[in-house]
């Protein structure tokens, strides 16, 4: 059984002093259909595949920018997943040989359903189809949790969400939550969910980051409205997300253990914006623009020590982490910067140092997880659109059978 891990009061630094400019110097220095909590400017919007929300003063193409071309010599290895990339989308995820995602393609009234795809039998599943938004599916082993607005009556000043889980194997849905609050974007485990939720936060489009106990449904506050908590995301041990240590202060990574239940903050993260923290069971990356532009650290927890992943001139943004596999857009290759311009998905092995090139033309790509082979990832067409791609790729010769990264 794993220990828990507390990590040491001193943090180690240990930051390579590679590549030119400001680029890892070590500076010392959602969106709702109805306008209900997710309206809120948080960046869990790109994560969840919603809008590319960011810091101001870093998109250097405007959003509505021309929409981009899809390779016309498609990769064998790639599939092309049914939604068109012409209509909106409310989040797409990954998780073994299971692809979920929220698209508008029913009636009018139900605005967002469910759909999962599998990528073993090649066959999509609708799994809601009702009315209002079903959104920010995540997937975990043969289960896929959301948020359901069905409840919702702006009108009447009712902005309630509720979480559901549907599991794949047995066709059946499970409401998990009831109250008249706002629950949304969660992330789960065998043991935990972690999600947004407005009870107790000053309004009703602020919100805290909860965590749910599934054996006992006991929630804990794991950080409070006024931190403005965002970028959520959960492992088998840990939970880490963005907020603020005081209102006024500039976002930080927080990591929770979640065996222990301790929580702390990554104190070299006090300086600069930091956003889409992702664990695995020793180490925590991010993007982080402490240095004036995007760039990859990492934070071993075990040891406190922090490096920079990507010290080069070029930016890399909206990492995930999986398995000890990273995947990040990296604009090395287009040359470019900011939110939308093009850059191409880069998958990076942690224990080995071993990076690859998984696309072959810059493009405006959103990486998701490399999970059981695959890697799941979208292109950003225009707004809130984009068409889905799975990569296999241990048949591309990216990856070897038992999951290393070949140089």
């Amino acid at each position: 059984m794993r220990r828990s891990i507390v990590p040491s009061c001193l943090l180690l630094l240990a930051l390579p002093v590679i590549g030119y400019g400001m680029a890892c110097n070590g500076a010392s220095g959602g969106t709702s259909d109805t306008g209900a909590p997710d309206a809120t400017p948080a960046l869990d919007a790109e994560e969840a595949g919603l809008v590319d929300a960011e810091p101001p003063g870093d998109a250097d193409v405007p959003q509505d920018a021309e929409t981009p071309t899809i390779d016309a010599s498609p990769n064998p290895y790639v599939i092309e997943l049914p939604p068109s990339g012409q209509t909106d989308m409310g989040g797409f995820t990954n998780a073994g040989h299971i692809v979920a995602y929220a698209d508008t393609r029913g009636p009018p009234e139900n605005l967002k359903d469910i759909y999962y795809y599998d990528l073993d039998l090649m066959t999509e599943y609708q799994v809601t189809n009702r009315i209002k938004s079903q959104r920010n599916p995540y997937v975990f082993g043969d289960e896929i949790m959301f948020h359901d607005y069905q409840f919702e009556d702006p009108q009447s000043g009712v902005y309630q969400s509720e979480l559901y889980v549907y599991e794949t194997m047995t066709a059946t849905e499970i409401r998990l939550t009831n109250s008249p609050t706002y629950k949304g974007q969660p992330k789960f485990n065998q043991d935990f969910i972690l999600y947004r939720s407005n009870e107790g936060c000053p309004t009703i489009f602020d919100a805290n980051l909860s965590l749910m106990n599934r054996h006992t449904n006991e929630v804990t506050v794991v950080s409070d409205c006024d931190q403005d908590p965002e970028t959520h995301s959960i492992s088998d041990y840990f939970a880490a997300w963005t907020a603020r240590p005081f209102p006024g202060h500039n976002k930080d990574i927080y990591v929770r253990d979640l065996l222990a239940g301790f929580t702390f903050r990554i104190e070299s993260t006090d300086f600069g914006e930091q956003y889409f923290p992702h664990t695995d069971d020793d180490h925590v990356i991010w993007m982080d623009y402490r240095d004036g532009q995007r760039e990859i650290y990492i934070y071993t927890i075990s040891s406190g020590v922090e490096e920079c992943l990507t010290p080069d001139v070029w930016e890399q943004a909206f990492p995930h982490l999986r398995n000890g596999i990273a995947s990040w857009c990296d604009y090395r290759f287009s040359q470019q910067w900011g939110v939308y311009a093009p850059c191409d998905i880069y998958v990076y092995e942690l224990a080995t140092g071993v990076g690859r090139r998984v696309t072959s033309e810059s493009n405006t790509w959103r990486p998701r997880f490399v999970d059981s082979g695959w890697l799941l990832y979208g292109l950003r067409m225009t707004a809130h659109q984009y068409k889905l791609y799975a990569h296999d790729l241990v048949g591309d010769g990216i990856l070897t059978s038992d999951g290393h990264v070949i140089p």
